[in-house]
């Protein structure tokens, strides 16, 4: 297959870009319930972060592909770090309030990113198809299931032994789900660790708009299914009815 951005489907541009703003916004919809400054502040870092990954991905053509694993550290390592960190150490009160069924749905967008994103970088020829569903990434299955996993916490009590257990399963399976595509993603970018792809290895993921995989949405599903479990396990989520996704006692 070419190497050649140009080959690119315009679909594969026009997915990663539409859901740059709705992921993003997701997130503040999800915590709209957050004390005002501080909900401030987390929407003045999600624009700075933003604003930095679309920066790399305009700094980092094609063709440097020599150091693309250092290249890609800064859009993985900083957030994964805070990711993890918070979900260890951030208040108890934080994850009790917050809204499970919207955070679960959030999840949705894994959905198109694989089938018109990461297929489309497939389609031309800067990503293996061991990346795409039919190369075996399922990770599309939980953008297909997130609509129901979320319609079933919306519509039934999380203090129910066996309905937890499923929504722990899913999330537990969701992140290994997104670990498979990132070990696939790593082992078959080129440098002295490439595994796999070696005739279409994984170019795209340090350019602009596709930076945004890495830097937002494996960082988004990351926190999702973290702060999902964090709150299902330590902590007695509060009601997550569809009429009341809100975030109370963030403050």
């Amino acid at each position: 297959m070419p190497q050649d951005p140009n080959t690119i489907p315009f679909a594969a541009f026009a997915t990663v870009l539409a859901l740059v703003p709705v992921v993003a916004l997701w997130w503040l919809w999800i915590l709209r319930g957050m004390e005002a400054r501080r909900l401030t502040r987390f929407a003045l870092a999600l624009l700075a972060w933003c604003g930095f990954v679309t920066a790399f991905g305009f700094s980092q053509p094609l063709e440097h592909t020599r150091f693309l694993p250092l290249l890609a550290g800064p859009l993985v390592i900083p957030p994964a770090a805070a990711i993890l960190w918070f979900a260890f150490r951030g208040p108890a009160s934080v994850f009790r309030a917050l809204p499970l069924a919207s955070l679960t749905l959030m999840q949705v967008f894994r959905l198109p990113l694989e089938l018109f994103g990461l297929h489309g970088l497939y389609l031309g020829g800067v990503m293996p198809r061991l990346m795409t569903y039919e190369g075996g990434n399922l990770d599309i299955l939980i953008g297909l299931s997130a609509p129901l996993v979320a319609t079933l916490i919306a519509t039934n009590d999380l203090s129910i032994p066996r309905l937890r257990r499923i929504v722990i399963a899913w999330n537990i399976g969701g992140l290994m789900m997104l670990g498979n595509v990132v070990l696939r993603g790593v082992f078959s970018i080129p440098s002295s660790a490439q595994l796999w792809a070696f005739d279409t290895p994984n170019l795209a993921v340090t350019t602009f708009p596709f930076a945004y995989i890495p830097g937002l949405f494996v960082m988004s599903a990351l926190a999702g299914d973290v702060f999902s479990l964090r709150a299902l396990l330590r902590t007695a989520p509060a009601p997550s009815r569809l009429g009341e996704l809100r975030v109370s006692g963030c403050g």
